[in-house]
Parts: structure tokens; C-alpha cells; sequence
């Protein structure tokens, strides 16, 4: 029996638009430390991307993680998100909070484990025929966070602790909360010139999260568009300065 082999339509599609701005940041990082971490992998297209960009850049020698659970599972979206798609949710007759960024309703959007199994073993053979050191996590973000909290073990002759990040692609679930909580995860784990991408900015309150988030813990705006943006860290914050001095 021959190994099985899928196209790149079959597998590497995305759903999206201005993934120049993801490229650009992955062709950003070449001099910074740190694993690239995508959360929300779907059909691999943007992780495809990514890792393209680094085969371009030579920049092949680091650690690639994508974070996706698949089966199905109910997905949360803001109440926005789920007008502008139609979705089939149950939604309030209130216009204001049909609209909003705060309320959320649980939704399947079909990436069951039939798109697992297609995308991600061609993931891990393209990354293995570029040289990238590639692990999947069939996982939420919330439960890595959790099991990884002091770094993801990683064996190449030796057994290193990964614990720092050079980029980051935040198209998981698109709340308030999960870009909450997925920020103050990475932000410390982060080092100067490391950059943080999200997708899909309008689903929810990004304004907030630039200026609550972002800009007051050293970060600046590199790229924002309709639908993307990106955001390089220029300095550390208060608690990674006091770990790096004394520590």
C-alpha cells in the first residue's frame, strides 16, 4: 500500500484574507528567539504559510507548534460573528445585542476528525521537507496552557524546555476572553522583536484589546487591516525584567 498523498486544495485552503500580514511578520522574526505558535489550524493553509516563509527566510531552525482540538466540538462566537455568517444560533431580537462583541453563543462549524486526518499528517510532511521541527497539539488553547505552563519538552539529542515564543497566529476561538486569556499566557513567554498576529479582528472588541493588552505591555502596532493585524514587542514588561535580573 503507497503512502497517501492529498493536493494542496484538498488540505492547505483558508477561509480568510491579508495573510501578507502573517507572512510578513514570519519573515520578521529570523534574529528572535522562541517557537511559532498558531492556535486555530484548521485546514492548514495560514500554518502552511508560515512555515513557507520561514523556508524562504532560512530560518528553519526552530520549533513549529500548532494548537487545534478538531472533533467538532462547540465553538464559541460572539453574537456578531455569528450574524455576519448566518449561523444557525439562537439569537436575541434585541439589535444592540445581536451586534455584540460581549455575548456569545456555542456553535459547530464541521472541523470534525475526517479534517484531522487529512490535514494534519501533510502538515507534518511538509514541515518535515522544509527542516522544520513541527509538533501538533490536538488540544484548546486553555488546556495547553495548562500542561505547558513551564515549557513544551522538545528532544533533539538533548531535552530542552521551549518556554519562550518568537510569533504568535491567534485565529482560535475570536472572543473577548479567549484573546484575553491566550495574551496574558504568551505576553510574558515573549522577547523583545517577538509579534503577535490575530485574525479575524472584527468578531470581536480588538480596539480594547490593543490598548488594555497590547500597547500597555510594549507592544506597537506593525500592520492592522479589515480583517488581520500584528504587533512587535519593542520592550519587557515589569515582571519579565524582574525574573531576567534576579532570577
Amino acid at each position: 500500500m503507497g503512502i497517501i498523498r492529498f493536493s494542496d486544495d484538498e488540505v492547505f485552503s483558508t477561509d480568510s484574507s491579508e495573510y501578507d500580514i502573517l507572512i510578513n511578520a514570519a519573515l520578521k522574526i529570523k534574529d528572535v528567539s522562541g517557537a511559532i505558535v498558531e492556535i486555530g489550524t484548521r485546514r492548514g493553509g495560514s500554518a502552511k504559510m508560515i512555515i513557507d516563509a520561514l523556508y524562504q527566510n532560512n530560518d528553519c531552525n526552530r520549533s513549529m507548534f500548532c494548537i487545534d482540538p478538531y472533533g467538532n466540538i462547540d465553538y464559541e462566537y460572539t453574537n456578531k460573528a455569528a450574524v455576519a455568517h448566518n449561523l444557525n444560533v439562537k439569537l436575541t431580537d434585541n439589535v444592540e445585542e445581536m451586534i455584540s462583541t460581549d455575548i456569545t453563543s456555542k456553535v459547530k462549524l464541521g472541523y470534525d476528525n475526517t479534517v484531522r486526518n487529512r490535514i494534519v499528517p501533510s502538515l507534518y510532511y511538509y514541515a518535515f521537507q522544509k527542516g522544520i521541527d513541527f509538533q501538533f497539539f490536538f488540544l484548546e488553547d486553555t488546556e495547553f496552557f495548562k500542561r505547558y505552563t513551564d515549557g513544551v519538552p522538545v528532544y533533539n539529542n538533548v531535552k530542552s524546555l521551549v518556554n519562550d515564543y518568537s510569533l504568535v497566529f491567534f485565529d482560535g476561538p475570536h472572543t473577548n476572553n479567549h484573546i484575553k486569556n491566550e495574551i496574558d499566557f504568551f505576553e510574558p513567554r515573549m522577547n523583545k522583536g517577538s509579534i503577535m498576529v490575530f485574525d479575524d479582528i472584527w468578531m470581536y472588541d480588538h480596539d480594547m484589546i490593543e490598548n488594555d493588552y497590547l500597547f500597555t505591555n510594549g507592544f506597537k502596532t506593525v500592520a492592522r487591516g479589515n480583517i488581520k493585524a500584528s504587533y512587535v514587542k519593542e520592550s519587557w514588561d515589569s515582571y519579565r525584567s524582574y525574573c531576567h535580573n534576579y532570577f
